[in-house]
């Protein structure tokens, strides 16, 4: 899996080719307890309003509703393994989709399957 994360203090910027979000989607999935995985830091310097690459992603099954946070420089992913299932869909959904390159992943209240404390995460496919 090939997946790069930037942030700032408004949100989270997952990005990766349709290949890899659908490896992720997979891998959530099978995932029972907790995964970290490491992300790719492009030597690069990055222009507002993304300002810096996190180092890794890490996925646990703790909790009920799924919270996403970033906590010194990895981007920390909890919930139940019920909510993870429709994470993994909205992931495989923008693996797909044809018409849009990125999807928002964002609380609203009565969000079905995001807890308030939740980050904005965006997912965006890189062709």
């Amino acid at each position: 899996m090939k997946l790069t994360a930037t942030y700032d203090d408004a949100q989270i910027n997952l990005k990766a080719d349709a290949t890899s979000l659908h490896e992720l989607a997979r891998e959530i999935l099978r995932l029972h307890g907790v995964c970290e995985w490491p992300l790719i830091k492009p030597p690069i310097e990055l222009k507002a309003p993304h300002q810096n690459f996190a180092d890794s992603l890490k996925i646990e099954i703790i909790g009920d509703r799924i919270v996403i946070l970033l906590d010194k420089n990895k981007v920390i992913i909890t919930g139940s393994e019920e909510m993870f299932k429709k994470l993994a869909q909205n992931i495989e959904f923008a693996s797909e989709n044809t018409a849009s390159k990125h999807l928002h992943v964002e609380f609203y209240p009565g969000h079905f399957f995001l807890d308030s404390k939740s980050a904005p995460l965006i997912i965006t496919r890189i062709d």
